[in-house]
């Protein structure tokens, strides 16, 4: 691809100009006031001020100068006071003039072209899932559904072939103790084992699904992830009475199948959702939900109410990011 030359010149004259600029308007000041201790091999806190890019290197703090940006830049900060100890150390503070110069000469620099390299993981995090192709396998027969021919692949890759098939009586067991964590009766399990039709297993699957211990079994998780609890902890850990109407409220979600955008609105803001109208599902439903509010650690006998609302609500924040958006920011408080 063809580019005008000046345009590959571009970034020279800039630099060329900002070293001039150096030279001119921050190297006599610098010279002046800061390089009894900033220069040479052994310069204090790892920073020299002998050249432009020595500035731009920095020391231990970072970078010395922004260019194009004298308020981000810390060789000003540190002139002004802004940060400690000021400097020069152990010489008379520079005059607001001088400090006015060195800012003016920093921000007629021009900006630096930074590329900052992505953060893999934020990326992944970030990016909406898509469902990857399903890979090919040579025991295709094998294959029921595509999450088999994940697994299938990978055995094939390591020269490995699948268990054999489990019998109906372990597949019994396993769907009981997953779906309602209980294992069948007697009664129950003798039922499947002469049930010959080719759907008694989907049939299994749909009466368990329709079980209200199901959703007794699996809001169990969502009450973890929610930190669900039928007492305040702390030292007094007082008695929650009405807790149990949240935990019943997730039960009969995973029960009636309620749509998932929903669940998180009506916990979020039942409230809201209410005084908005048009909002679908029960608006005593709505009301129950906001119980996920409160669920948080309560201090009963705290000295500071302020910090104890400061407390809740930073631990509110914390809580509904990790739920909802699988995020930490905790450390944001």
């Amino acid at each position: 691809m063809y580019y005008p030359r000046f345009l590959l010149l571009l970034p020279m004259v800039a630099f060329a100009t900002d070293e001039a600029t150096f030279q001119q308007k921050l190297q006599p000041v610098l010279k002046a006031n800061c390089a009894a201790c900033h220069t040479g091999a052994s310069a204090q806190a790892g920073l020299s001020v002998s050249t432009l890019a020595d500035l731009l290197r920095g020391g231990k703090r970072g970078p010395a100068i922004v260019p194009g940006a004298s308020k981000s830049s810390l060789l000003i900060q540190f002139a002004r006071g802004e940060q400690n100890p000021r400097m020069p150390i152990g010489a008379k503070p520079l005059s607001d003039a001088v400090i006015a110069e060195l800012a003016a000469a920093i921000d007629s620099m021009a900006p630096l072209k930074t590329t900052a390299k992505p953060d893999a993981h934020m990326t992944w995090l970030l990016t909406k899932p898509t469902p990857p192709p399903a890979p090919a396998v040579k025991n295709a027969a094998w294959v029921r559904n595509p999450i088999d021919a994940f697994v299938l692949a990978r055995l094939e890759e390591k020269g490995m072939s699948p268990a054999p098939a489990a019998d109906k009586r372990a597949l019994l067991r396993r769907v009981y103790f997953d779906l309602i964590g209980l294992p069948p009766t007697v009664e129950e399990a003798e039922a499947f084992l002469k049930d010959d039709s080719p759907d008694a297993y989907s049939k299994l699957i749909d009466r368990l699904l329709a079980d209200k211990r199901y959703g007794e079994r699996w809001a169990r998780h969502w009450l973890d992830v929610v930190r669900f609890a039928e007492s305040d902890g702390f030292a007094i850990d007082g008695e929650r009475p009405t807790a149990w109407r949240y935990r019943d409220y997730v039960i009969r979600a995973f029960n009636n199948d309620k749509p998932y955008d929903l669940f998180v609105q009506e916990q979020l803001a039942g409230d809201e959702i209410e005084r908005a109208g048009g909002r679908r599902g029960d608006a005593g439903e709505a009301l129950l939900a906001l119980g996920y509010l409160r669920l948080g650690t309560w201090e009963q006998d705290a000295n500071f109410d302020d910090q104890l609302r400061l407390d809740w609500l930073n631990e509110m924040t914390t809580t509904s990011s990790q739920t909802f958006l699988g995020l930490t920011v905790g450390c944001a408080r």
